[in-house]
C-alpha cells in the first residue's frame, strides 16, 4: 500500500543514453476522484478577459429584488440571497468557446449549505453550464437544458475545498467537448459533454435549505486554450 517511487532510464543494445525528466507531480487520491487524471491535451494561452470589479461600469448584471441583491463592491461582486432554494447569477455579456475560466469565491455570511460558482457557455436563462462548490465541502457540475437540470458530476465531497468563510479559487477549462474542473489548483473531475460549444460567462450564488447567504466573487480571469 505504501512505498517509494523513482524515475527510470535504461539502455539496450547501445550505450550513451541521456534522458531529461521534468514536471514531476504527485496528487492525493480518494475514491471520489476515480477516473480523474491530469489532462495534457490543452495549453493555457494569453489572458483575454479580466474583471476585478473595481469599476462598476463594466456591465455585469446588478439587481435589487425581494429575494436577493447583486452589486459591485470595491473590488468584489456581492450576491445576497434571503430566501431558501434560490439561485441567482450575473453575466459578463461576452462570448467564449475554448477557454479556461477562473475566479475567487468566498462565503461572507450565512449558511454553509450554499452554492457559489462559474456559469459558462451560457445561451439564455434556460440553457447553460454551471460549476459550483459549497462552503461545507462539496462540488457539482452540470447544465440546464430548457430549464431542466442535468448533473454531469453530482454533489461530491472534496478535501480540496476550503470550508466555512475561507476563500476558494475555482477554474473550468473547456476545449471542445472536454471539461477539466479545478479547485484551488487540484483537478477534481475531467469529462466530456457537447451540449453547448460556446457562450457567455457568469458568476452564480444559491441558497439551499436555509435562507440568508452572502457570497463574494473576485478576479474573474479568462485564458485562451490551445
Amino acid at each position: 500500500e505504501d512505498g517509494n517511487f523513482a524515475i527510470f532510464g535504461s539502455t539496450y543494445d547501445e550505450g550513451d543514453l541521456e534522458v531529461l525528466y521534468t514536471e514531476l507531480n504527485v496528487y492525493s487520491y480518494d475514491e471520489s476522484m476515480s477516473g480523474v487524471v491530469d489532462d495534457p491535451d490543452y495549453i493555457e494561452g494569453e489572458v483575454i478577459y479580466h474583471e476585478d470589479f473595481t469599476n462598476s461600469d463594466t456591465g455585469w448584471d446588478e439587481w435589487d429584488a425581494s429575494d436577493s441583491t447583486g452589486r459591485y463592491n470595491k473590488g468584489e461582486f456581492i450576491v445576497d440571497i434571503t430566501e431558501s432554494r434560490t439561485m441567482r447569477w450575473s453575466n459578463a455579456y461576452e462570448s467564449f468557446a475554448d477557454v479556461s475560466i477562473g475566479m475567487d469565491v468566498r462565503k461572507v455570511a450565512g449558511s454553509d449549505d450554499n452554492a457559489m460558482g462559474i456559469v459558462l457557455r451560457y445561451q439564455d436563462v434556460d440553457n447553460f453550464y454551471v460549476f459550483s462548490i459549497s462552503s461545507d465541502g462539496y462540488y457539482v457540475f452540470g447544465y440546464y437544458l430548457d430549464d431542466e437540470w442535468v448533473p454531469l458530476v453530482d454533489w461530491t465531497p472534496s478535501d480540496s475545498i476550503n470550508q466555512g468563510e475561507e476563500a476558494n479559487y475555482i477554474e473550468v477549462t473547456c476545449k471542445g467537448p472536454r471539461f477539466i474542473l479545478k479547485i484551488n489548483g487540484d483537478i477534481v473531475a475531467s469529462l466530456n459533454d457537447d451540449t453547448f460549444d460556446m457562450g457567455d460567462i457568469g458568476l452564480m450564488a444559491a441558497s439551499n435549505q436555509d435562507d440568508n447567504v452572502t457570497i463574494s466573487f473576485s478576479d474573474v480571469i479568462v485564458w485562451e486554450v490551445e
